[in-house]
This record gives structure tokens, C-alpha cells and sequence, in this order.
């Protein structure tokens, strides 16, 4: 080997060592461009940014004059989610074709792109075409991204035709799959925050009327009273007889009137105010540096003349009330839970003084629930330690003839002290249920108790006491037989009372049926404290009572009130000519004993007589006008 050619080998050498140590530079260059790139389009999490990140990082690695991101939409047509001038900014097209040849085999130019079919034109091609102006695209180069179920193009193009070239067709096709687990990336990112904000947002919001609801509105009842701010108060608002609308107008309605009465709400309370849906249909409204008590009586007064406004459903009118609690920074609660407790006392307060009202809260309400409490948590246990015992108080006849009917009443008594008077605790063992075994025992106990007496005569008769929700019950009337068979009493001995209260219930027809089979089995029945509830012509219709008794409220006042003595003797005629006995309740003067015979009331009962007493009591009272029929006559011979 000559001089010559050693000289020549090693010039190659040299060449080689220099060609591979460029492309371990720019291996190394690509690399660290490619790492670089990934780095910032990793830190990116929102989506149309990305998409212009993707465009500079390309810019780092590809000398391109202008480039896009076409994005595939779900509807299968291409759009172009970036680009860096309008060139390469596309209307709307099909993207099928382009890219079934993009996804070929590997990144393309564009030339080849732009002869699929549905590909915009006229598209900047590097063909040369004299009627492309200035700046016009001459070459380009486009690869595919693939990533979840949607698909991708990228595309860099150059005004010169020898610009772009096979490495570079590379480095896009390096760079495609860094672009696409970026994108993916973010996109998943925006789902999570977007979830992230719905879970927010259903935590937080009521999905019915779009209202916060019962946590966001504990939040900031929260932070207030952390803040102890005293001039705030809390408005706790209750649609009245909404079950019965709901019932009326069906469910669907039912929502759209809540919905309606949130929007009505929120329409009304001042600017700062929270209005929440607690649930059902319960409403909360926190108002804070209210200025003084007159302020928040004039806003409930509002809030019920905007309420009441007349609604439309399914053709009928509705013009709903609310019921609403007050309580303020000066009541004195502590915590949230506090607040919203003795507000619902407040509210139930507006409900019991005839709904569609709002009541402040105050501690005799206070006292009230927790003797209610007291009263609640100990009926049950009263009844197991026979704490209850009876008492009769007689119904006398005006004729002057035998006593033969006697109310039974029950008491609440303990080491001989009454513990809590019948008006007390009656209406809460109603509210709670336990007035069916209450009264079970008040039947059996009666017929037990009375059973001698009422042997004496057939036409004895012992009148209980009943309530609403046992003639609800559909076992009721064979209940009552059943009683009355095993004390071996017969059925037309027993007369039951049902307090006009319960008019409602007497149109139902579990208790319709349980009234018509008692009084088939010889149950007589008594319409008790009428007039002073809800009744009319069409329930004593319903209602075909043996008797008619006229409440006390009416028998006050009949030796001062020429009104009362009215109505009185209407009320008499109306029973006589519906074939019904008449009972005066409350008697207690000689003078009402006068004007009641004038008027031809059959039967009297109240203090005048007796008041009601234990078994031994009256018994002996009874034996007494049983042996000398003169003391009873004297009693109403006036």
C-alpha cells in the first residue's frame, strides 16, 4: 500500500469519525429537543393551550414557515384545533380520508394528503401552481397522533420547496407520540377537575331548584356564627299542605312549584342573603347585618305576598303559603344545628297559629318542645307503669229521667299528682301514634270498669273518646268488637266520640268502612266539640251520628250573647232535623240549664252536675239518682 492510499484511508476515517460524531450531535440535539418539548407539554393541563405548546415545541425541532393541529371530532369530521397562521387553517372537513392515508403506514406530505377526496381546497401544494401568491406553501409534511379513541394531524409546511426533508419527516414522526400522551394527558386532567366540579357542585347545590342546599348553607351559618356576628337571622321556611298539592297535582307538578317557589324565594330576600332547599319542601334563608326586627317582619311579609302569587297547574289554580320560623344572633344558639332547631321550633309554632304565618322564636316556645319531649319520651313508659287511670263524668237528661250515658276521660297521674293534663299530652300521643294503644286500653279499661253498671240496664252506655288515626286503621271496627265481645258488653252500650278536629279523616274510606261496620254491630256514634273545627253539611252527611255535641266555646256565653244563644238554637234544630240527639257540653250555670231546656236540648253535661270523677265516685253518684229518681228531677227542676 502506497503512500497515497494510506493518505486517502485515513481522510475517510476522519470523515466517518466526523459524519457519526455529527449524528451522536444531533441524536444527542433531537433528544434533548424531543425531552425538552415533552417537559412542556407535560406542565400544560388545559387542552387549547396545549395545542399551541405542541406548535412551538415543533418550531424548536422543525424550521416550518407555518403548522396546525387538526383535531378529529366525534362527529368524524376534522377541525383545526392550532395553528400559526391562517394557511394552515381549515374549515370543517371529512376526515376519514386523510386519514386512513396519514395512518398508512407513516408521516406523509402533505401533496399526497391533499389529493384524498374531501380534503379543503385549494390547498397550498408544493406543485408549483403560478396562480398561488406570494408566501405560498411549497412544501409541507403531516403525521397522524393516535391517543384514547380519537385521532390527530399534525402539519408543518414551508414556503420553499427543499426546506423540509426526510429528517425532519422524522422528527415529527418522533415528536407525534409525545404530542399525543400530552394531549391525553390534559384531557383526562379536564375531565377529573370537570367531575371534580360536578361532585362540588352536587355537594353543594340542589339539583331540583339550582339553590344551594342544606351543607353550603351549614358552611356559612357556620362561619358566621364563628364570627359571632349577632345582627343575622335565619328565615326557616315550610311549604303548608304540600303533600296534599303533591297528591293533587301529581309529583312532576309538585317539582315544578317548588322549583318555582325557589326562584320566588330568591327573588325576594336582599342582595348578600343565602336562600337554601333544606330537602322536601323546607326552605332556609340566612340574612346577615339585618338592621332591626322591623326589617325581617317586613321581609316575611314579602316573601308571602310574592309566594302567594297564583299558579297553573294542569288547570288548577294554586296559591301556595309558607309557614316561617325566625330566629336571630340574639336567641342564643351556639351552633348550626342549634339555630336550625329552635328555628323549626319557631316555624311549627307558625303552623300550629294556622299556617301560612311567621312566628319569632321565644323561650316560652322553648319550654313548650321540651315538655312536648318530656311528655313524648315518657307516654310509653307511663302506660307500662299504669300511671293512666279513668275518669266519668255523667251526661244528664233534661227530662228529669235516669242518667244512663257517662263520658269516660283519661289522666295522667303519678304518686297521686297529675302529671300532665289531657289537652297536653292527648295531641302528642295522635301525633306519635301511640294514641292506637292508649286507647285500646282506654276501651278495655272502660267496659271493664263500668261492666256492673251496665248490666243493671240495657240502656246504659258508656261513651269513649276516639281519634282520627284509629279509624284509619283498617283492623279498627273488628278491634272494638272484639274488646267489647270479651268483657261481654253489648255493642249498643258503647257510644264513641270523634272530635270534629278529625272531620277530614271521615271522608277516607278505611274509616267510612270501620264506621258502617260499627254501626252495623250496634256501636252508636257522637260528632264531639262541634263548631269549633272544619266541619260542614257534607260530613254530617257523611258522618251519620247518633248524636250532635255542641262545645263548650258556644255554652259560655248564652246568658250574656244573644249570637251564641243564635247559633245554639240553630244548631239544635239543624241535629233535630237530621234525626240526631244533642248534648250541651261545658254546663256549669242554672241559667244556661234554662235557656238550653227553652231551646229543647235533650242532654247536658258539664260542672253544673258533676265534674268528672273516679270509678268509686261515680258509681255511687249514679246508685244515688238510681235509688231516688226526685234527686236527679230537683237537680233540673228549675
Amino acid at each position: 500500500m502506497n503512500h497515497q492510499e494510506t493518505q486517502e484511508q485515513l481522510r475517510e476515517a476522519l470523515f466517518a469519525q466526523e459524519r457519526l460524531r455529527l449524528q451522536e450531535n444531533r441524536a444527542r440535539l433531537k433528544t434533548e429537543a424531543l425531552l425538552k418539548g415533552l417537559d412542556v407539554l407535560t406542565a400544560c393541563d388545559n387542552t387549547v393551550e396545549l395545542y399551541q405548546e405542541i406548535l412551538e415545541c415543533l418550531r424548536t425541532l422543525i424550521p416550518f414557515d407555518s403548522a396546525s393541529v387538526l383535531l378529529e371530532t366525534r362527529a368524524g369530521f376534522l377541525v383545526t384545533a392550532a395553528a400559526t397562521d391562517s394557511r394552515l387553517s381549515f374549515p370543517s372537513f371529512p376526515a376519514e380520508g386523510a386519514l386512513l392515508r396519514a395512518l398508512g403506514g407513516r408521516a406523509s406530505r402533505l401533496s399526497k394528503l391533499a389529493r384524498v377526496k374531501g380534503w379543503p381546497q385549494p390547498g397550498y401544494l408544493e406543485d408549483g401552481d403560478p396562480s398561488h401568491a406570494e408566501n405560498a406553501l411549497q412544501s409541507a409534511l403531516v403525521t397522524p397522533c393516535l391517543f384514547n379513541t380519537q385521532r390527530m394531524l399534525l402539519i408543518c409546511a414551508s414556503e420553499r420547496r427543499d426546506t423540509l426533508n426526510s429528517e425532519h419527516l422524522d422528527l415529527l414522526k418522533d415528536f407525534a407520540p409525545l404530542a399525543a400522551q400530552a394531549v391525553q394527558r390534559a384531557q383526562e386532567k379536564e375531565k377529573l377537575v370537570t367531575l371534580a366540579s360536578s361532585m362540588e357542585y352536587q355537594a353543594h347545590y340542589d339539583r331540583l331548584t339550582g339553590l344551594p342546599n342544606r351543607a353550603l348553607f351549614d358552611v356559612r351559618l357556620r362561619e358566621i356564627v364563628r364570627e359571632n356576628k349577632s345582627q343575622h337571622a335565619v328565615l326557616l321556611i315550610d311549604v303548608d299542605d304540600f303533600k296534599k298539592i303533591n297528591d293533587t297535582i301529581g309529583h312532576l307538578s309538585g317539582d315544578l312549584l317548588l322549583s318555582e317557589i325557589g326562584f320566588r324565594l330568591s327573588a325576594s330576600v336582599p342582595r348578600g342573603s343565602l336562600i337554601a332547599r333544606m330537602g322536601g319542601d323546607e326552605f332556609a334563608i340566612l340574612i346577615e347585618n339585618y338592621a332591626q326586627r322591623e326589617c325581617i317582619e317586613a321581609l316575611c311579609e314579602q316573601i308571602q305576598q310574592k309566594v302567594a302569587r297564583p299558579l297553573y297547574f294542569r288547570n288548577r289554580k294554586l296559591q301556595p303559603t309558607l309557614s316561617i320560623g325566625v330566629v336571630t344572633g340574639h336567641d342564643g344558639a351556639t351552633t348550626t344545628s342549634g339555630y336550625l332547631q329552635i328555628a323549626d321550633i319557631a316555624m311549627y309554632q307558625a303552623k300550629a297559629d294556622g299556617r301560612n304565618c311567621y312566628r319569632f322564636f321565644d323561650a316560652v316556645m322553648q319550654e313548650k318542645v321540651e315538655e312536648e319531649f318530656n311528655i313524648e319520651s315518657n307516654l310509653s313508659d307511663a302506660l307500662t307503669r299504669r300511671e293512666f287511670s279513668l275518669v266519668y263524668q255523667p251526661i244528664v237528661p233534661l227530662s228529669g229521667g235516669y242518667c244512663q250515658r257517662v263520658e269516660v276521660l283519661v289522666r295522667w297521674i303519678r304518686d297521686g299528682q297529675i302529671v300532665y293534663s289531657p289537652d297536653k299530652f292527648i295531641p302528642i300521643a295522635e301525633r306519635t301514634g301511640f294514641i292506637r294503644p292508649l286507647g285500646d286500653w282506654i276501651l278495655e279499661q272502660a267496659l271493664t270498669e263500668m261492666q256492673p253498671w251496665l248490666a243493671s240496664s240495657p240502656n246504659n252506655r258508656v261513651c269513649v273518646n276516639v281519634a282520627g288515626v284509629q279509624l284509619l286503621e283498617s283492623g279498627f271496627a273488628d278491634s272494638v268488637i272484639d274488646t267489647v265481645s270479651n268483657v261481654k258488653v253489648p255493642c249498643n252500650q258503647l257510644e264513641l266520640e270523634l272530635s270534629e278536629r278529625f272531620v277530614a279523616d271521615l271522608l277516607d274510606e278505611v274509616a267510612l268502612n270501620n264506621i258502617v261496620m260499627l254501626q252495623r254491630a250496634g256501636v252508636s256514634f257522637a260528632f264531639d266539640d262541634f263548631g269549633t273545627g272544619q266541619s260542614s253539611l257534607l260530613h254530617l252527611q257523611k258522618f251519620p251520628a247518633n248524636t250532635l255535641k255542641i262545645d263548650k266555646s258556644f255554652i259560655d256565653g248564652l246568658a250574656t250573647s244573644d249570637a251564641d244563644q243564635r247559633l245554639v238554637r240553630g244548631l239544635i234544630s239543624l241535629a233535630s232535623h237530621l234525626g240526631m240527639d244533642t248534648v250541651a257540653e261545658g254546663v256549669e250555670t242554672q241559667a244556661q240549664c234554662i235557656i238550653l231546656r227553652a231551646m229543647g236540648c235533650a242532654d247536658l253535661q258539664g260542672y253544673y252536675f258533676s265534674k268528672p270523677v273516679a270509678l268509686s265516685e261515680i258509681t255511687a253518684l249514679l246508685d244515688t239518682w238510681w235509688d231516688s229518681s226526685a234527686g236527679l228531677k230537683n237537680i233540673v227542676n228549675f
